[in-house]
């Protein structure tokens, strides 16, 4: 079952495809580039482990190392929600 974020990646893909096939210049900003750039730029990393590469990479060198490990560790985890399906 496809989730909703990876319907508008596959749309997404579609979009640019075309964009490029016809020599357009774009340019993704905001929350769905960062979601695509970021699991483009990390081969073979699971969804889940997604939330923790971005961090470790935009900001990993603000903390000290026990933090730093402690925040990935809980990035790592399942998150739970009170919501139903969408």
């Amino acid at each position: 079952m496809a989730t909703a974020m990876s319907e508008e990646l596959e749309v997404l893909k579609i979009v640019a495809e075309r964009l490029r096939g016809a020599g357009i210049a774009y340019m993704l900003t905001g929350s769905v580039a960062m979601n695509h750039y970021a699991v483009l730029r990390e081969p073979g990393a699971s969804p889940e482990r997604i939330p923790q590469a971005i961090f470790l990479r935009f900001y990993g060198r603000d903390f000290d190392e026990a933090t730093r490990d402690r925040i990935a560790v809980s990035l790592a985890r399942p998150v739970r929600s009170n919501r139903g399906p969408v």
